[in-house]
């Protein structure tokens, strides 16, 4: 049996899942990294373009024209900050919180589908255990991954 292959399938169907959602969304015309720079906005209310920039690891330049792009779809609003005027600030538009919400929406149909698979009973196994798995991965990052450093350093 191979467990690395395994283990690698949770996150192959979170990415079908994405894309599924990509693809039924396609009339927002929102390229990946405008989307990234988005969900970084969306996470962060009131940052900075040198924020998102930090955030994503990418240029100035290409923040720049990803946050011009957002704005022009009126998906984000740029406003002054009211501590330091020459400060602006990143916050999304209530269209684009809804992106996420229609993103989120159109995700779960594909886990909808792909769970029609399993019987009822199957379906109460699988989710109880995720939820196991779900809560040590969430305690590990909240530790630092400590627990898995520890373990590899044996």
């Amino acid at each position: 049996m191979n467990y690395e292959e395994d283990y690698r399938k949770c996150s192959k169907i979170a990415r079908e899942a994405s894309r599924y959602a990509r693809l039924q969304m396609k009339n927002w015309e929102l390229g990946s990294g405008e989307a990234d720079c988005l969900a970084q906005i969306r996470k962060h209310p009131g940052c900075s373009q040198a924020t998102v920039q930090a955030q994503l690891g990418i240029d100035k330049a290409a923040v720049a024209r990803m946050c011009a792009s957002l704005e022009k779809k009126g998906l984000i609003r740029r406003q002054a900050d009211p501590q330091d005027r020459r400060r602006v600030q990143l916050m999304a538009t209530q269209r684009g919180n809804r992106l996420k919400q229609d993103s989120k929406d159109k995700e779960n149909e594909f886990y909808a589908w792909l769970f029609q698979e399993l019987n009822p009973q199957e379906q109460a196994v699988f989710f109880a255990l995720l939820q196991r798995l779900y809560q040590r991965s969430k305690t590990a990052r909240q530790q630092n991954f400590a627990p898995i450093l520890a373990q590899s350093r044996q």
